[in-house]
Parts: C-alpha cells; sequence; structure tokens
C-alpha cells in the first residue's frame, strides 16, 4: 500500500489558497511481479472505474479540498547543471537527509555516474578521471560534421569505397533546470502500489456490494433497474448513488469528519487516525466500506483543484568574464583563485544583465536515471549493491520537473560578438504557473539553487560558472596523415595510406635506439658512441648510425630509411648529439673525477622521458597481444597528423578570423594514454614531451636537456593547419582536450599496426663469442612465445649469414668444425604459423 510523504502545511489566514498538492509522487513503490492470484476467478471482462466525489462545479462541492494541504514554497528545490542527468542528481543528493559535505559530494558522483553510464568505471583505477570526462562531454550536445569517403574490406573480402561520418562539431548545452517538491498532480503511472504486492486491487461482480446491505447505520436510496444501464455496471451505479448517500449526511460533513476521510482516503494509516476513526460508528462504516469494496488507493478520490504546472517564468542574470579570468587545467577551464576570491568579496567589477525567460516544464526527467540505475542492477556482471531495484522504481516516479534556460540565446541577445565567451550566472526569480492559474514561487534569495559539477565553483556557491566555450559550433580535428608524404598539405591517411614514417624500440642495455621502417623492417639503431659505466642512470656524448644487420652503407652514412620525417628526427638527434660532445668535453676538463656532473646526451634524455612518461600513462605495459618486441621493450611509433580547428557559424558575419584555440596533446592523468610527446611544424631540433615542469625538474628524474620541451599545448588559429610528428605507443589512443570541446581520442587503425609490429624482429650486439660455424648454440630465453632466436653476422667482406640459434642443454658438445671468434646479433622474431 502506498505511503503518502507528509510535506508542506497549510496556507496562512488571509492568503489566497495555493495550488492543492498532487499525491503519489515520491511515494513508495514496489514492482508488479508477473503472477497470477486469481485463478479460477480470471475475468472474461474488466471494468476499471474511478470516481471523482464532491467535485467544485457552479458554486457548489468541493468541500472535502479545502481541507487538504497546499504547496509549501519553502519545500521546493532547485538545481543547475549542464545536462539533465547531473541537474537530477544535484537535486536528488539535497532531498536526502543529513548528508553535508564530503558525503554529500560523494553521492552526488554516485548518482551522476549512474545516470551517465560510468559507475562501474568509477570503480576502477583513473574512475575520477571517467566520471569527470562524462560530466565535460554530456555538458555539449553535437551538430552532424558531414561524411568522407575511405576503403574498407568488406565481409567477402573485397576492398572497396565506403562513406563514414566525419567528426561532429559541438556546442555548449544551455542550463539545465530541475525542480522538486512542487507535488504537482500525478498522471498514468505515478500512482503507486496497490496492495502490498504491488497488484491492482480487483472486485468479483457478485460479491461486490453485499457490505452495502450489512449495516444497520446504512439506508442507501433505492435505483429504479431500467434498461439504459448495462447490468454489469448496475451494482456500480448503485454503488456512487450509496457513497453520495453517506457523503451527504450532516455528521459527515462536520469538518473533523471531512478530514478523517481525505486523511484515510489518502492512504494514511497510523494507529492515531484509526484510533479516530473507530470512536464514531458512521466513519468506521465508511471505513468498513471502503476497506471491503474500494481499497485501492486509485479507486475514489475525493476531489481536489488540479495542480499542472505547464511553465516557468524565469528571471535569472548573466554577468560576462575574461577568458584571462580562467586557466586551462587537465579537462576544462577553472577560474583563478584570485580572480574567484575578489567576485566573492564584491570587488570584481561585474556587470550583470537581467534575462527573462518564460520556459515549457516537463515531468519525465527521473525516468533517463531509474533505467540507468536499472540497467546496472540487471546486468549480471555488476556487483549491485542491495536496494538499486527499488532506486530505480521510485527514481521513475520522483517528484521532479524540468526546464531549459536558453543561456546561449541569452548571450546572443546582450551584444556579445566575440567567439568565445564566459561569465556567471544566478538565479533572481522562478515563478512556477500551472494551466488554470495557480503558481508557486522560488526564491533564490530565502533558499539558494543547488549548483550541479559542470557548473559549480570551488566553494559551491550560489554561482554558476560558464567556463570559456565557443558561441557558434567548433570541432578540433587531429587528422592522420599520409606518413611518406612531404607535402605541406599531406593527404589524409587511411586503409592503404598509413600515417606511421616509422617505428622505435629503445634499448637501454646498449642505450640505443633501433629504428624499423613503417612495415616493420629493421633499418638500423641509433647508438651512444662512447657509453660510461661510471655515469650509471645516463650517458652521454655524440651520437653513432648504425644500419640494421645485413645492410650494407658507406661508414659514418646518415639515417636512411626511405622516409624524410624519420630521417629529420635521427639526423637532429646526431647533431645535437655533436653539440652535447661539446659540452661533455669542456665538463670533462672542469670536473674529470666528477663524472655525474657531466651533461646527459640527448638520446639518453629522451630515452628517459619516454620510460618516465610510460611509467606514469602504462606502468603495466598492457598490450592487447603477445609480440616478440615486447620481451625487449616498448615498440612505438612515429606517427604524422595534422591539427585543426573549424568553426560551422550560425552567424556568418561573426568575426573567427585570429581566434585560437589552445590544444593540449595526450593526458597525463589517465594511466592508458598513447602519446609521449611530438615535434611540431616539421622542426625536429625540438621534442615537446607530455611531462609536466615539475616531472622534469624533479631532483630523482633530472631531464634538463634543452632538446626537451614540456608545453603540451599548441596554439591553433581557426582555420590554420599545424603539422605533427607524434611519438606514441601504437597500441593506445590520443587523447586531444580543448576544454572549449568535448575530449577525444584518436588511434592506430589495425592496418597500420598489427601486422607491422608483428614483423619487428629485435637484435642484440654480442662478441666476439667463440662459435662452432657448423651449430651455433648458446643459452637463450624460453619464451611463451612461439619465437625463434638467429645468429647474424658478417662472415666475409661480402656475405652475410643468419643461422638458427640451438638452445644450449647443459651436456658437453664437441665441435664439428674449426671454433671462431665472432662478432654478430641475436635476433629475436615471431616464428612463422
Amino acid at each position: 500500500m502506498a505511503v503518502a510523504k507528509d510535506k508542506g502545511s497549510e496556507p496562512g489566514k488571509g492568503e489566497a489558497p495555493g495550488p492543492i498538492k498532487g499525491e503519489g509522487k515520491g511515494q513508495q513503490m514496489i514492482r508488479n511481479p508477473d503472477a497470477d492470484p486469481i485463478g479460477e476467478h480470471w475475468p472474461r471482462q474488466s471494468l476499471f472505474v474511478g470516481q471523482n466525489y464532491s467535485v467544485e462545479w457552479n458554486g457548489g462541492g468541493g468541500s472535502f479540498a479545502a481541507h487538504q494541504q497546499t504547496v509549501n514554497e519553502a519545500d521546493v528545490d532547485v538545481a543547475m547543471g549542464r545536462n539533465p542527468i547531473e541537474s537530477f542528481a544535484t537535486v536528488l543528493t539535497g532531498e536526502i537527509p543529513g548528508l553535508s559535505g564530503e558525503v554529500r559530494r560523494q553521492t552526488e558522483q554516485l548518482l551522476t555516474a549512474f545516470g551517465l553510464g560510468v559507475y562501474a568505471e568509477t570503480s576502477q583505477p583513473n574512475g575520477d578521471v571517467a566520471l569527470e570526462t562524462a560530466v565535460h562531454r554530456e555538458s555539449f550536445e553535437s551538430l552532424q560534421g558531414g561524411t568522407f569517403t575511405d576503403k574498407r574490406k568488406g565481409s567477402d573480402g573485397v576492398v572497396s569505397d565506403q562513406s563514414f561520418a566525419a567528426p561532429n562539431f559541438y556546442q555548449s548545452r544551455d542550463i539545465s533546470l530541475m525542480i522538486t517538491n512542487t507535488h504537482r498532480s500525478t498522471r498514468h503511472g505515478e500512482d503507486g502500489i496497490h496492495n502490498a504486492d504491488g497488484l491492482l486491487h480487483c472486485r468479483i461482480t457478485e460479491t461486490a456490494y453485499d457490505v452495502y446491505n450489512s449495516g444497520p447505520l446504512i439506508h442507501p436510496p433505492t435505483i429504479p433497474n431500467h434498461g439504459g444501464v448495462p447490468p454489469e455496471c448496475f451494482s456500480i451505479v448503485h454503488e456512487v448513488a450509496s457513497l453520495f448517500w453517506l457523503l451527504e449526511l450532516p455528521a459527515i460533513l462536520q469538518s473533523e469528519n471531512i478530514d478523517l476521510i481525505v486523511r484515510f482516503t489518502r492512504g494514511e494509516s497510523s494507529e492515531h487516525l484509526l484510533e479516530q476513526i473507530s470512536n464514531d460508528p458512521l466513519i468506521k462504516a465508511i471505513q468498513d466500506i471502503l476497506n471491503s469494496c474500494l481499497r485501492s488507493p486509485v479507486a475514489i478520490n475525493v476531489w481536489s483543484q488540479a495542480w499542472v504546472p505547464l511553465f516557468a517564468d524565469c528571471t535569472y542574470e548573466l554577468a560576462n568574464l575574461s577568458l584571462d579570468d580562467f586557466e586551462f587545467m587537465d579537462l576544462d577551464y577553472e577560474i583563478k583563485e584570485d580572480v574567484w576570491n575578489t567576485v566573492r568579496a564584491g570587488a570584481y567589477d561585474l556587470s550583470w544583465t537581467p534575462v527573462r525567460q518564460v520556459l515549457p516544464l516537463f515531468a519525465k526527467a527521473g525516468s533517463v536515471l531509474s533505467r540507468q540505475v536499472n540497467a546496472y542492477q540487471l546486468n549480471e556482471k555488476n556487483e549491485a549493491p542491495l536496494g538499486m531495484e527499488e532506486l530505480a522504481i521510485q527514481l521513475e516516479a520522483y517528484d521532479v520537473l524540468s526546464t531549459v534556460l536558453d543561456v546561449n540565446d541569452a548571450v546572443a541577445s546582450i551584444g556579445h560578438v566575440d567567439l568565445m565567451h564566459c561569465g556567471l550566472v544566478r538565479l533572481k526569480r522562478l515563478l512556477i504557473v500551472d494551466a488554470f492559474g495557480n503558481h508557486i514561487e522560488f526564491d533564490p534569495e530565502q533558499k539558494l539553487p543547488q549548483v550541479a559539477m559542470s557548473l559549480e565553483s570551488s566553494d559551491d556557491s550560489e554561482f554558476a560558472i560558464l567556463r570559456p566555450r565557443s558561441v557558434e559550433p567548433m570541432r578540433v580535428l587531429l587528422t592522420l596523415v599520409d606518413g611518406a608524404d612531404e607535402t605541406a598539405q599531406p593527404g589524409r591517411a587511411g586503409y592503404d595510406i598509413s600515417p606511421v614514417s616509422a617505428f622505435l624500440l629503445p634499448d637501454h642495455i646498449e642505450w640505443a635506439m633501433e629504428v624499423f621502417s613503417s612495415d616493420g623492417v629493421a633499418a638500423g639503431q641509433l647508438r651512444v658512441a662512447q657509453r660510461d659505466i661510471r655515469l650509471g642512470g645516463f650517458q652521454t656524448g655524440r651520437l653513432l648510425w648504425d644500419p640494421a644487420p645485413g645492410i650494407e652503407t658507406e661508414l659514418g652514412g646518415s639515417p636512411d630509411l626511405g622516409n624524410a620525417h624519420a630521417n629529420g628526427m635521427l639526423s637532429e638527434l646526431i647533431n645535437i648529439s655533436l653539440q652535447d660532445e661539446v659540452r661533455l668535453q669542456e665538463a670533462k676538463r672542469a670536473h674529470p673525477e666528477a663524472p655525474l656532473n657531466w651533461p646527459e646526451g640527448v638520446l639518453s634524455s629522451l630515452m628517459r622521458a619516454i620510460d618516465t612518461t610510460l611509467w606514469s600513462t602504462d606502468p603495466l605495459g598492457k598490450s592487447p597481444e603477445d609480440l616478440p618486441t615486447l620481451y625487449s621493450g616498448r615498440p612505438l611509433a612515429v606517427v604524422r597528423a595534422e591539427l585543426s580547428v573549424e568553426v560551422n557559424p550560425d552567424d556568418p558575419e561573426r568575426d573567427i578570423e585570429g581566434s585560437i584555440v589552445e590544444v593540449k596533446l595526450g593526458d597525463m592523468e589517465r594511466l592508458v594514454d598513447g602519446l609521449l610527446g611530438y615535434y611540431l611544424d616539421n622542426d625536429y631540433t625540438k621534442f615537446y614531451s607530455v611531462l609536466t615542469d615539475h616531472v622534469l625538474n624533479d631532483p630523482e628524474t633530472n631531464l634538463n636537456h634543452a632538446y626537451l620541451r614540456t608545453d603540451s599545448t599548441v596554439d591553433v588559429r581557426i582555420g590554420q593547419r599545424r603539422q605533427l610528428t607524434l611519438v606514441m605507443d601504437p597500441q593506445s589512443d590520443v587523447h586531444v582536450t580543448t576544454g572549449i570541446l568535448p575530449q577525444k581520442e584518436i588511434g592506430l587503425m589495425r592496418e597500420h599496426k598489427q601486422q607491422q609490429l608483428a614483423q619487428i624482429a629485435p637484435t642484440y650486439r654480442a662478441g666476439p663469442m667463440l662459435v662452432d660455424p657448423t651449430t651455433v648454440r648458446m643459452p637463450v630465453p624460453d619464451l611463451i612465445l612461439p619465437t625463434e632466436w638467429t645468429w647474424l653476422t658478417k662472415k666475409d667482406s661480402s656475405e652475410w649469414g643468419e643461422d638458427p640459434i640451438v638452445p644450449e642443454d647443459g651436456k658437453p658438445h664437441l665441435p664439428s668444425g674449426r671454433i671462431a671468434a665472432w662478432n654478430g646479433w641475436l635476433k629475436l622474431q615471431k616464428k612463422d604459423d
């Protein structure tokens, strides 16, 4: 049986009557089980009957309405957010008694995570990042960005051109407003349960009305039986007449008796009420009738004026801030602390513009969150907390109204002409009006509105912060381009065009960087010319390029992979190493016995920066498949891309030229982000690491080579295309963050990495070694992977040899020929299937 929520108070004397509370919203509900409790009485027909008694009409009736509670305006709560889910989660959290501070914040985040479908991720590492990203993403609405064509292999194995959706444009959502405790009149499906099992009370025709003739105090009128009333309905007409006769008795019309009946028909069952009813035989007789015949709470309703809110007359104020008042953080812009302190102290020169809007109201906001909660608890993979099924049911019919403040239109109406806008919003007045002219008012001066995560300030004030956003639809594009294209406008990469210029494999044992072509074929390695074990964790001095075993080149030749971008990167490292060698010789003369004071070399700095980044973003080295390269290190990809920002203006007169957007590449806050750094506009003298200044300057890290830069943001003018050479983990995505747009992820297609990574075969210089020329036998690791070890060596001035290695079995073996001392390479590769 439904339990009504007792909220509000009687209107004061002399005041105009307020809207009457609707019943059912917020009541405890129980899901209707799949059952057939009727058994043999399964009906051949069903007739659903309800009655409204004492309807106010032509100056009469309405006697029961005067004894019902009106909506208490002080109970109304309001929340603001950038999307309905977080606004609803915020207002719902405010309804839970006893929550404050950190507990309230965590509860709000929990409900928001459910609504946005990321609750399961919040229990994983970086769960807070997942929630913040989802909230930020849902604060935008998308617009279609067109299509593009690329090749794909179909299910029949045929490669053909196909059309794909281009990246969407995005625009900031308007502010979602949630209003609760308005006690509106209920609609179908919102009335609550009918009995303890959640089933509707049904009556069998033959026994429905015996009670009317059983009581000595009841003398119902006689109704003539004529053919105008069907036999199945005659008893119902008799019931209406009998009930009308009862309720019109002078004793019943007394104020205190009307109040008892109203409370009973509303579902109240307190001991005090039952005792009062028992003391009056006539009221007790009515209770018996209702218990026997009409106990379903929707079978009879004493009339009251309907309260059906239709629209909100809303007044709010808007104040502009400067983009300089905000700071670009990990995911979004945040107002600077000193600026916010000035605003809160009233010392900031704010110009508030009043905006009045009449907005339609909607009453189904709880259903979205209810579906998310229900879907989570029905998923067997989730360990759903107890009570989630009941929570889903409650949310479905929660007493909440929603509307949208058209802030984007308001910004345009006050004459804002810049592409970017940021500012503050505060609610000044909210009048909720219904279809019959009734209204209630929410006064922000008396009760502050609650502000959801996307709009909240650091001190959770009444201000909603409008962080910097574009007033026109905008998108950021990180487009992968042809890795071999040297032109100023390279073509787009696709199914048969790879964006990879080369693959790299850092080797900390030899302090070298193995280099492979975009197909995974070994090209050579860049190594420190003279390693010094006294330096410990770093190396210095000039670098040498060694071609891969089996490749003949001139002694001291430059790297030549057949790719200008890979060659440019490697050649510049060699050039910078010559400057390192000069500094090294100067340091040796100044500190001959203190090698730890010698400057670190460029390759050593680059390799340590890469390792430090990987340890932060992917410490366990997760990979979707096993590769031989993972035995010795982490293969990296040198990838070509273009970065641009495009605007699709609704206002053709708006001046967007010269507007600059700050774009951050990579995300150090995530455990899995593929970007390690990048080169900008084909300048390979500076490597922009995603590491922050405090990481590079940490005494334990001490990465201070001039080659490394820590600015992970790129300034992009609208319409400009900036060329990038990314150094990234090919198995992970690169995150692109602007704050003013949703964060996006870009990764390599399987066609550009799967076979290529499997092709990579690392080599390890060894020697001189005494080797039986007929059988190369040596101890090698016994790997789980199906791999094979081979021995590469140059047998004479013109011939290279590659021999299989026979694993050492620990037994003595006599060589079958003359033992030779060879320099060579151990090669590890995947065994052919």
